[in-house]
């Protein structure tokens, strides 16, 4: 699953009465910082393979 679905799944779980402009864009920013942890704990040669990925491959 990617990070779109992942998001999107998220907000699909949210009550209907959270889903305003402002809660989804906070889903969004969590589901971000998230991923942004994740990567803070990955190893430096970590970190290379996944920007080789994303910059050079676009994935």
């Amino acid at each position: 699953m990617n990070t779109k679905e992942k998001i999107i799944v998220e907000i699909e779980a949210l009550p209907e009465s959270s889903l305003s402009v402002e809660s989804i864009r906070y889903q969004i920013l969590r589901h971000h910082q998230k991923i942004a942890d994740e990567e803070k704990e990955e190893s430096p040669y970590h970190n290379l393979i996944n920007y080789c990925r994303k910059e050079i491959m676009g994935l």
